[in-house]
């Protein structure tokens, strides 16, 4: 009989880790690295809610690396996508097109603040499917790789498109009192 446990045991401590791949549900190819590090477990597990909050709140996390900037929602996407002095460039600029596709852009994930994390966040209801919720991770992972693809401009070399100054030429300075 002590063989047999030992044999047991063994097994037991081989098979450890050995787990049955998952099987992939269709659309993981589509789905930008932060979105699948901080939200897809939880969507497979079925916590719905939660994959498509952490999904916008990894999205706002990658604008502040990118950028610096220590704001959130309304505020971050404001002061970093501005058509007058970005600190994310989007698009071209110079262009009729390029300013829409930045204005655009904007408005956009200023509205996945206002209306997707907001209302999960003050509120455990939800109408969430399955369907909808993988939806939002696709969704929110082509915002991430809008970020990801961004021209990132230092905060103090933004030069403002209407006067042409640069923001350090026109930062207050500090006079040392010692």
């Amino acid at each position: 009989m002590p063989e047999l446990e030992r044999r047991a045991e063994a097994h037991l401590l081989n098979s450890v880790g050995e787990e049955e791949p998952e099987q992939e549900l269709g659309f993981e190819h589509l789905l930008h690295p932060v979105i699948l590090e901080n939200a897809y477990q939880l969507f497979r597990n079925g916590h719905l809610r939660e994959a498509v909050f952490n999904s916008v709140t990894a999205v706002f996390e990658l604008i502040r690396e990118r950028t610096g900037s220590g704001e959130d929602g309304d505020r971050i996407i404001g002061q970093v996508m501005s058509v007058v002095t970005p600190r994310l460039i989007l698009s071209e600029l110079e262009t009729e097109s390029g300013k829409s596709d930045q204005k655009g852009f904007m408005q956009i994930y200023k509205g996945v603040f206002q209306g997707i994390r907001s209302p999960k966040a003050h509120s455990l209801a939800h109408d969430l499917t399955e369907h909808k919720a993988a939806q939002y991770l696709v969704f929110l992972s082509l915002l991430a790789r809008r970020i990801e693809e961004a021209t990132v401009v230092d905060a103090n070399k933004c030069i403002n498109r209407n006067t042409g100054f640069s923001r350090s030429s026109y930062a207050p300075r500090h006079i040392n009192s010692h």
